[in-house]
């Protein structure tokens, strides 16, 4: 609720996250004071019942004494025994509860520890940096969650310095392209070449550092302007991070804030528009450099006429063409694009220029219909 607090206040939902905190609360307060109630009426009782024993066998003892069935001597050692033995088991009975408490822990970590990861393998290869193509053959993958198919048998091939839109309805699989190409995920069938080789086969860093993967919903730190650049290459000089920033426009706000590129952005980057955020991230991917590039809607926050600057300049002129996929949910995107490819059911149903899936693909005509055609002028990647 607190890191959703605009959400809250823009449906006017607080009086009902106030309630349900206030619920919780309560059943978290009434937890307390029955823990606090059983251990008031337990406790003493396990810690006198030690006590006890002793005192009986105190009177039991000097009643054998008395009646000279026992030693004074003996009595006093098997006292003394009793007292040695009553703190280990006393200590089994902490180990004991604090068992409990460790196990409900345990299994949270051994959840995490459990979880897939992204392990190479064991001869994994570094993949050489080059302007890479990208060849999807006869992919399919499922969520761990669900057992429908997001992808089935998806094939595209990209070739290097080629820009390609993907377009289709939500729910299409076209966000999961971009996640098993970063290999977030593995295919359950098929396989993704990069430039000819298997992602499985090749090393975690090396792959991320020949693709990146920019979202619509752009990440930022809490840290300052400059760091959020120039964390995706932190060894990069001053001039090259200004340089990714004018690209993508970041030099047109950054200028306004208080402190300029020093001005700290606060938890998740909630002092900037999301067009802002989306700029940043643009950036950030730019000064990384990567010969391929998956933009997921990273675009969708920005101007018609920003987007065409973005995507034509920094994306295509700064550093040189480079193979370019872009989730396009606006038909300004999708003109910029070389090439487009209308995805439906996970798989690939139309594959060519903006005019001819027009005539061909009564999907992508009928898609097209219900985006905003883009200004005059606009050129392609």
């Amino acid at each position: 609720s607190v890191s959703g607090a605009q959400v809250v206040r823009a449906l006017a939902a607080e009086d009902r996250q106030i309630s349900a905190l206030a619920e919780a609360a309560g059943r978290l307060r009434w937890a307390y004071v029955r823990d606090a109630d059983t251990r008031a009426t337990w406790a003493p009782v396990v810690q006198n019942v030690a006590q006890v024993g002793l005192a009986m066998v105190l009177v039991v003892g000097a009643w054998l004494v008395a009646h000279h069935h026992l030693q004074v001597g003996a009595l006093i050692t098997f006292t003394f025994w009793i007292g040695m033995v009553q703190a280990p088991f006393q200590m089994l009975g902490m180990l004991f509860v604090m068992s409990q408490r460790a196990s409900v822990s345990a299994e949270r970590v051994a959840e995490l520890l459990d979880s897939p990861k992204d392990a190479d393998p064991p001869e994994a290869i570094e993949l050489v940096r080059s302007r890479c193509s990208v060849a999807f053959e006869a992919v399919s993958f499922a969520y761990p969650a669900s057992a429908k198919w997001v992808l089935d048998g998806f094939d595209l091939a990209v070739e290097p310095g080629e820009a390609v839109a993907i377009v289709g309805k939500s729910g299409a699989g076209k966000t999961t392209v971009g996640r098993l190409l970063v290999r977030f995920y593995q295919p359950q069938e098929g396989r993704i070449l990069l430039d000819g080789l298997d992602l499985r086969s090749l090393s975690g860093r090396s792959l991320r550092e020949s693709v990146g993967f920019v979202g619509d919903d752009a990440y930022i730190f809490s840290a300052s302007l400059f760091d959020n650049l120039a964390f995706a290459r932190p060894e990069a000089d001053r001039a090259e991070v200004f340089a990714a920033a004018a690209a993508c426009g970041v030099d047109e706000f950054a200028q306004r804030l208080p402190q300029g590129y020093e001005t700290l952005l606060g938890e998740q980057g909630l002092s900037l528009s999301g067009g802002q955020r989306q700029r940043v991230a643009l950036a950030r991917a730019l000064l990384a450099d990567p010969p391929v590039l998956f933009l997921d809607d990273a675009t969708s926050a920005l101007d018609a006429e920003t987007e065409r600057a973005v995507l034509l300049h920094a994306l295509g002129s700064l550093t040189g063409r480079r193979t370019l996929l872009i989730v396009a949910s606006k038909l300004s995107t999708a003109l910029l694009a070389s090439r487009v490819v209308m995805v439906h059911d996970g798989r690939v149903v139309a594959d060519g220029k903006h005019d001819k899936l027009l005539v061909s693909c009564p999907l992508y005509k009928d898609l097209a219909q219900h985006r905003v055609a883009p200004t005059a002028g606009q050129g392609q990647i």
